[in-house]
């Protein structure tokens, strides 16, 4: 006879019965490294950027700071997930399985209007839709940023009237943003080394690890000053193409 069919049965004698639930999702406990990105067909490879999720509950932490909330719901089929994402606010809905030691989710990147929720694991044909594969590993919670790209949110570019390295934008709620570096500042100095050409400049930006600290030496209407960001790791929207 089935569990299914037994239900009635353990009910009636009194015994306890574990059932699925809506809410957390059974199995999604864990670390989690995303390998691989689909979108409209075609999966690329993001193993090395190492970003990974730690799931407990309802949360998920991602470089070491919290990243959404979940709610899930493993008895529908396909299981639903449905991620409530910190900064910038977003709401995705997607579905979601598990298999061996392998976590997959197919999250709707449309997050207003009238939205599908995903029904297969195929991101062929669906231009929001964004497959992500992951494995199941074990993470020390203290090296969450290990490996991580470094993320400061400055685009630099090169002044052809003067041969200086200037800063071209600063994204918005980004470190450099925090930090009080702004569009035409002419960069002097990163990290202590001469700002002499856009290249080398932006090498030592992207030297930057989540979690430390660069320091920038600007030139604003006349003026010397000496900025401090705070690195953060590349958000994981970036590395999931969620944006």
């Amino acid at each position: 006879m089935s569990a299914r069919a037994l239900l009635p049965l353990l009910i009636l004698v009194g015994l306890p019965v574990l059932l699925p639930t809506e809410g957390r999702g059974a199995g999604l406990d864990g670390a989690w490294r995303l390998v691989t990105v689909e979108a409209d067909g075609r999966a690329n490879d993001v193993a090395d950027m190492q970003a990974c999720w730690v799931v407990k509950g309802d949360k998920v932490r991602y470089g070491g700071e919290e990243f959404a909330s979940l709610s899930s719901n493993a008895t529908a089929m396909p299981k639903t997930i449905d991620l409530k994402v910190s900064s910038p606010k977003r709401a995705y809905e997607g579905i979601y399985s598990i298999e061996n030691q392998t976590l997959k989710v197919c999250l709707n990147t449309q997050t207003d209007g009238a939205k599908e929720r995903p029904h297969r694991f195929d991101s062929k044909g669906k231009p929001n839709w964004r497959v992500l594969v992951f494995e199941r590993i074990g993470l020390d919670e203290g090296n969450a940023t290990d490996g991580l790209p470094g993320f400061v949110g400055l685009a630099l570019q090169l002044d052809e009237d003067t041969g200086m390295v200037t800063v071209n934008d600063v994204l918005g709620n980004s470190p450099a943003k925090k930090a009080g570096l702004q569009k035409g500042d002419v960069v002097l100095k990163i990290a202590e080394e001469d700002a002499t050409d856009l290249r080398s400049t932006i090498t030592s930006v992207r030297r930057a690890k989540p979690g430390g600290k660069l320091s920038v030496r600007v030139r604003r209407d006349g003026k010397e000053k000496d900025v401090t960001v705070e690195v953060r790791a590349l958000p994981f929207s970036v590395i999931a193409q969620l944006e």
